[in-house]
């Protein structure tokens, strides 16, 4: 199958030595973005790009579907990431006598040396930032235009407050703030989650929350109902007896 490379396929290609972005004519003929990684094995995996993105999301998505890349690139399949790789055994050679003289006193054995911690620092906590006033240029914006300075900052926002596993914000964030920190509009932030995050998954406890609600909501009309039912009972009970 032919494959067709662009400026922007080639430009990911020189910055990413993790995998390879071309262009590929699918089942219907028309051309859509892949990005290949090939393990060591021969193994290969495509992922799909609707969008313009950096290397940091491609290789976030090939992470999701259990691919390791090494620093210097190297990809690995889950495959060959289970098969256990045998380990070397060290053989201790002990010194003839003759290498030590005779008269020499044994040399006291080494003492052993504990590796010393490593000094962690801890990273001071950010001041929340300001949102960016919504140019009229950036309301035009879409996902696929947007700069790629601006792209990283959404998308390091998006790993700071989105929980991929949960499908859901951390408490206070949405798209629509990201959106207002960034100064885009909403639907570029909820396209580049939805492709690189995610879709948002429902609250199951505000589901069960909605329901609860629903279930009292008809509860009350029911006595509502009611009511009016036996008010007029009374009313035609009060004319039948001439009762007033």
């Amino acid at each position: 199958m032919r494959k067709y490379v662009t400026g922007y396929e080639a430009e990911l290609n020189r910055r990413s030595r993790s995998f390879v972005v071309s262009m590929r004519p699918d089942g219907d003929g028309k051309l859509r973005r892949v990005a290949t990684a090939t393990c060591g094995c021969g193994a290969t995996h495509d992922v799909g790009m609707v969008t313009s993105v950096p290397p940091e999301i491609l290789l976030k998505k090939f992470g999701q579907a259990g691919w390791y890349f090494a620093s210097r690139g190297d990809a690995t399949c889950p495959t060959c990431q289970r098969t256990p790789r045998a380990k070397p055994t060290l053989t201790v050679v002990p010194p003839t006598p003759a290498a030590v003289p005779a008269t020499a006193p044994p040399p006291p054995p080494a003492k052993p040396t504990l590796p010393q911690p490593i000094p962690t620092e801890t990273a001071a906590p950010q001041p929340p930032k300001e949102p960016t006033k919504m140019t009229a240029s950036a309301a035009k914006m879409t996902a696929q235009s947007l700069p790629i300075s601006l792209m990283r900052r959404i998308i390091g926002m998006l790993e700071e407050r989105f929980d991929t596993t949960s499908g859901q914000y951390a408490t206070g964030w949405s798209d629509q703030k990201i959106a207002e920190i960034a100064g885009v509009p909403r639907s570029v932030v909820t396209e580049v989650r939805d492709d690189g995050f995610g879709p948002i998954k429902a609250d199951v406890e505000m589901q069960a929350m909605q329901a609860e609600q629903a279930r009292i909501g008809k509860a009350l009309e029911k006595l509502l109902d009611d009511h009016v039912a036996i008010g007029r009972r009374m009313e035609t009970y009060a004319i039948k007896m001439g009762v007033k």
